[in-house]
């Protein structure tokens, strides 16, 4: 049955959007969603998504009429896990769990670029080219001052 909804929740989806996250239960028929896109999202994009999923002919013939659905989009500390969620954040400065490095497992820096392959990150004592494969955890650092 989630290998049906999630078919039927990325159909739904808008073309820069990504799903990153699905679960349905069916206890309490809860449909909860984390979504991403290669742009910004807004509440009215949230809003949209929900509306065509919860009136989708598919879905209802599913789960039936009487489930919540709930979507959001990664916090801020959440890890970055696509490609596109690395290229949106060029010019911040992000904090990399590496498996293997030679200056221990972790970097900070400012991300410089990024493709589908990997990303390159600068900072006062590297410039590195770091390949997704070989990254653990990737956060964007948030300063306040």
């Amino acid at each position: 049955m989630e290998e049906k909804i999630k078919n039927i929740v990325e159909k739904k989806l808008s073309k820069d959007m990504h799903l990153l996250k699905m679960n349905y239960s069916t206890d309490n028929r809860f449909l909860n969603l984390v979504v991403d896109s290669e742009g910004s999202l807004t509440i009215g994009d949230i809003a949209s998504l929900t509306k065509k999923i919860n009136k989708s002919d598919d879905m209802l013939d599913i789960v039936g009429d009487s489930f919540r659905t709930e979507i959001s989009t990664p916090g801020i500390t959440s890890n970055l896990e696509m490609p596109f969620q690395f290229k949106k954040n060029i010019g911040r400065t992000i904090l990399l769990k590496i498996d293997g490095h030679e200056d221990g497992n972790e970097i900070s820096g400012e991300i410089i670029s990024a493709d589908d392959n990997g990303v390159f990150v600068k900072n006062s004592l590297v410039n590195e080219s770091i390949l997704y494969s070989r990254i653990d955890e990737a956060k964007i650092q948030i300063s306040f001052g």
